[in-house]
């Protein structure tokens, strides 16, 4: 009976991803085990769970009900892990924190090595990640990642701690063949980009490049921040990128930072229940006022900061 209880974890996995293998991904798995554990819970109730075509699962009106039964049981005891960590009042164990790769390649690190420095007996562990991971189900304790408002409608808490600014990007090979735009009042046209791909199309930096772009053409796509910056760097095109990551990159030129919607804001994020937790209480108490202080890295618009 334990087990096929157990088999619900590999039923939410396939209704979340979809697809066999994104399931495995999430559970740590290899497809096959999936695959015979699906088979195996679907034996157990008598019942088709999952409609199968060319490799997409699809839920049936039965899965529907299922799926809804192991959600339940899967918040109860999520929320009591949240609640017995939300007790624990050491400063020491595993602090599992998520971020994009552009905040972890450069932003992060160093204030990371001076909380090490501060709590030694916490160990952090990073999921450097685009996805949005959540936080309700443990798959993080502490997000640090952009938004305009992720506090909204969410069992989320936390605050803002700087702004992040955009700005227009090229190689100076790239500039010398095509000339440089003046600013975003006289267009992007007659130049080539670096654009987002569909997965990021409607985030506020690409309705931006969207908007502004006419006249443009965009030669390349990608999901990461980074290797756009890394397609400008070749010079490929000009890329609209955030500046905290394109200004320490000596093979570009900021042309100019980009207004309005291309802003954001950097959020360090935890669940309610998980506030209390010594460890991410003490992640938080640290690392929120080091960002604070050196907003002028995420916007250079800022006032340089009062180092403390």
């Amino acid at each position: 009976m334990q087990e096929s209880w157990d088999d619900l974890r590999f039923v939410l996995a396939v209704a979340r991803a979809g697809r066999l293998d994104g399931a495995a991904g999430l559970l740590g798995v290899d497809p096959s085990t999936v695959f015979r554990r699906l088979k195996a819970c679907e034996a157990w109730l008598d019942a088709r769970l999952f409609d199968r075509r060319g490799g997409i699962y699809r839920v049936t009106g039965e899965g529907q009900a299922v799926l809804a039964q192991a959600e339940a049981m899967e918040e109860a005891a999520l929320a009591l892990q949240r609640s017995l960590a939300g007790g624990d009042i050491r400063l020491s164990g595993t602090l599992r924190l998520t971020m994009a790769d552009t905040l972890a390649l450069g932003a992060m690190p160093g204030h990371l090595r001076a909380f090490r420095d501060r709590f030694p007996d916490i160990v952090i562990e990073t999921v450097v990640s685009n996805a949005l991971l959540s936080l309700s189900r443990r798959e993080a304790d502490i997000a640090i990642r952009p938004g305009s408002n992720p506090l909204q409608g969410s069992a989320m808490v936390g605050r803002r701690v700087a702004t992040i600014a955009f700005g227009l990007y090229g190689a100076p090979a790239y500039l010398t063949r095509h000339g440089r735009p003046a600013g975003p009042e006289d267009g992007l046209s007659g130049h080539q980009l670096v654009g987002f791909d569909e997965s990021l199309a409607r985030i506020g930096p690409a309705l931006w490049l969207e908007k502004h772009g006419a006249g443009a053409r965009t030669v390349y796509r990608s999901q990461s921040l980074v290797h756009m910056a890394s397609a400008a760097r070749a010079g490929i095109g000009l890329a609209l990128l955030p500046c905290f990551l394109a200004d320490t990159e000596p093979a570009l030129v900021r042309l100019f930072i980009a207004d309005g919607e291309a802003e954001t804001g950097l959020w360090l994020l935890t669940h309610e229940e998980l506030r209390h937790t010594a460890r991410v209480r003490a992640f938080l108490d640290f690392v929120a006022p080091r960002l604070v202080a050196r907003r002028k890295l995420f916007d250079p618009r800022e006032r340089d900061p009062i180092l403390t």
